[in-house]
């Protein structure tokens, strides 16, 4: 289980970016990406909130229409519909994190 993250640690931010990528490719359903993922890193609904709040800032996320607000608190966040963005892809291919 992940207890503390750097979430103004780049490199780390990063590795989640492209493991949210990969959750995301794997997952039909966008609302069920973020269980998946929450599982897959053992992050808790906290440390997924700050760390979507850095990647909205970023542009590395769209919601879809979606109001982040509803979404990015406890017991909604693992419910979240995000999609890694046009950006994000490209900041992952330009960082060399995805093929």
């Amino acid at each position: 289980m992940v207890e503390q993250i750097n979430f103004d640690d780049m490199e780390k931010l990063s590795q989640l970016l492209a493991e949210l990528y990969q959750a995301q490719k794997k997952i039909l359903f966008q609302e069920l990406v973020m269980q998946g993922f929450m599982e897959s890193t053992g992050m808790t609904e906290k440390q997924c909130i700050t760390m979507l709040e850095k990647m909205l800032q970023h542009g590395w996320l769209t919601t879809g229409g979606s109001k982040p607000r509803f979404f990015m608190r406890p017991g909604y966040v693992g419910s979240f519909p995000v999609v890694v963005s046009r950006k994000g892809i490209q900041y992952l291919k330009e960082n060399g994190y995805c093929g």
